[in-house]
């Protein structure tokens, strides 16, 4: 899981209203989940453009540094400043 789905297990308050993954074959995972039936939640797979060697824990999420990068990158930083505050002591407004 990435951005908010990985943003979720490092938060006490924080719901995402999709799921963010990784996957190195990004269409056979699509092709998996469109065979399945019913659900309304939105599904977003990402191809990892950059290494997720180290930026992964558990085989399950993100680390807290890779994930504030991502969030970064999809422009939503403003969803991090917890993390942020938790991992640098910073607060952002």
């Amino acid at each position: 899981m990435c951005l908010e789905s990985a943003l979720e297990e490092y938060s006490q308050y924080y719901r995402s209203e999709r799921i963010c993954v990784y996957h190195t074959d990004p269409e056979k995972l699509l092709k998996a989940i469109l065979r399945l039936e019913g659900g309304i939640i939105q599904v977003n797979i990402y191809y990892p453009d950059i290494s997720l060697k180290h930026d992964v824990e558990k085989w399950r999420r993100t680390t807290k540094f890779r994930t504030v990068i991502d969030l970064a990158c999809d422009g939503r930083i403003y969803a991090a400043k917890d993390l942020i505050r938790s991992l640098w002591g910073v607060s952002i407004e």
